[in-house]
């Protein structure tokens, strides 16, 4: 048996406004074909099979996949953004495959070069220590796929995190200057998030037709606490005011898609629904020299539901022969998302001992939006008998309208007995109607090589002297 090394880079999945089966691993031809071209990295990396390529249960050989993303552009403004990505595919009775990346990325690397700032003189010395996190974010993804017999199915884990601390609002200070000696302490999370994301694909072939689906879930955190901790070592004296603020949503849904022959191609029908849920509680204390203060926010949301229905059709012409390949597939979609929003909100506080309890009751901020989406994806494929180098071109040809509606309720506060303490009872909403219509197109080179070698390039600029990234794919035999 045949071993396969792919070499080079990896580019994750472009998420399209008509899929939910994008996985975070992918193939250059497959991206700038927009799915219409597919080899033996993406049947190792998916569990969907179609007609636009091999499928996860029809390689032969064992692969071994990897490679790096590396950001051309970030040298010219001093930002890092690198990707790491490892996959292997073995074939036989049951093929199983594992894929794993993860991607860091940094603004500004040069923020940190100075992490701590000293002031002296020959009576005084400040100390001032910045904390500086090494990457802003950090992205991984871990998945595991098997075939049992006409069925494919895996598990997927996806974490994020994201940093957004800023340099100049975490930090310490420390004074030993006489008589005006402190030690002060500052953070501030600003928004950081740490999201999760389980993934359940499945996948099944029933004579001519093909059942794909998904379960999946997500839970999100934004991170908005803050801390300002203040001592005065002289006067023995402090002031500390810490925030604790977490923003968590969380999502779980399920995709389903039927694919069945219709004419000269293939029609898909899909349909995708998700639950939309939130919590968000804030705790503020107040400490100055022992006496304490205290408030304590607890919110209640109604959860939101979001669906989508669509269909695509695929089809495959051969004007000229197997040296030009042409597939479209045109789609379209209709989709409605209502988020979660805030029912309810009791408001504590608690000073000298005593709490004082005040209440608001009705939607806040209630936002539904509904979207038709028109899209045609074209791709191409020439490359002539006997020629090294082959082409492939995409195209994207997408309108769109969408419709927003957002309702604005400002009910009335009472207090623990339901006397009314502040009178507002308002209400507002608007309506927004966005028109859109996009139009891109891809390139891809390829160049098959004798004994299965095979290599994939694309270069992409925005101008003739100002790139953005070069990729490289290369699958090698390692016997």
């Amino acid at each position: 048996m045949k071993k396969f090394f792919t070499f080079g880079t990896l580019v994750l999945c472009l998420t399209g406004v008509l899929s939910a089966t994008d996985l975070n691993f992918s193939s250059l031809s497959n991206q700038a074909t927009y799915g219409l071209f597919l080899n033996e990295l993406d049947a190792a990396a998916s569990p969907y099979e179609s007609s636009q390529g091999p499928g996860f249960s029809d390689l032969k050989n064992d692969y071994l996949f990897g490679g790096v993303v590396a950001n051309i552009e970030g040298l010219n403004d001093n930002s890092t953004s690198n990707t790491f990505v490892t996959g292997y595919y073995s074939a036989g009775n049951s093929p199983w495959s594992l894929f794993a990346y993860v991607d860091f990325a940094n603004a500004d690397p040069t923020v940190g070069t100075e992490e701590t700032v000293v002031y002296s003189s020959a009576t005084e010395k400040i100390t001032t220590s910045y904390e500086i996190p090494a990457y802003n974010e950090i992205e991984s993804d871990i998945q595991f796929l098997m075939n049992f017999g006409n069925i494919n199915t895996g598990l997927a884990i996806e974490l994020l995190t994201d940093d957004n601390r800023l340099f100049s609002a975490n930090y310490s200070q420390v004074s030993d200057i006489a008589g005006s000696a402190f030690d002060n302490t500052y953070e501030d999370k600003n928004g950081s998030t740490l999201d999760y994301t389980l993934r359940a694909p499945f996948f099944m072939e029933s004579g001519e037709k093909k059942h794909s689906a998904q379960l999946f879930y997500k839970r999100s955190r934004e991170d908005n606490s803050t801390l300002s901790d203040e001592k005065d070592n002289t006067a023995s004296t402090y002031s500390k005011t810490e925030l604790e603020d977490k923003d968590i949503t969380s999502t779980f849904g399920a995709w389903y898609e039927l694919t069945m022959p219709l004419g000269r191609g293939e029609i898909r029908p899909y349909i995708l629904a998700q639950k939309n849920g939130k919590k968000h509680d804030t705790t503020t204390t107040v400490d100055n020299n022992g006496t304490v203060t205290k408030t304590e926010v607890t919110r209640d949301y109604e959860g939101g539901f979001s669906f989508a229905i669509g269909s695509s059709y695929y089809m495959e012409l051969n004007p000229a022969g197997d040296w030009l390949k042409f597939r479209i597939k045109p789609a379209a979609e209709y989709s409605r998302d209502s988020e979660p929003y805030e029912t309810d909100r009791e408001t504590k506080n608690t000073a000298a001992g005593a709490t004082t309890t005040t209440k608001r009751q009705g939607a806040v901020d209630k936002n539904i939006s509904s979207k038709i989406t028109v899209q045609l994806d074209s791709a191409m494929e020439i490359r002539p008998e006997n020629w090294l180098l082959g082409f492939q071109m995409g195209s994207r040809i997408l309108a769109a309208r969408e419709k927003e509606i957002t309702e604005t309720e400002n009910p009335d506060v009472v207090d623990a007995a339901g006397v009314v303490i502040e009178d507002n009872d308002s209400s507002n909403t608007v309506d927004f109607i966005d028109w859109t219509s996009t139009v891109n197109m891809r390139y891809g080179f390829f160049v098959p090589l004798p004994d299965d070698y095979r290599m994939d390039f694309t270069l992409n600029a925005n101008n003739l002297f100002e790139f953005e990234n070069v990729s490289v794919q290369l699958i090698v035999p390692l016997n």
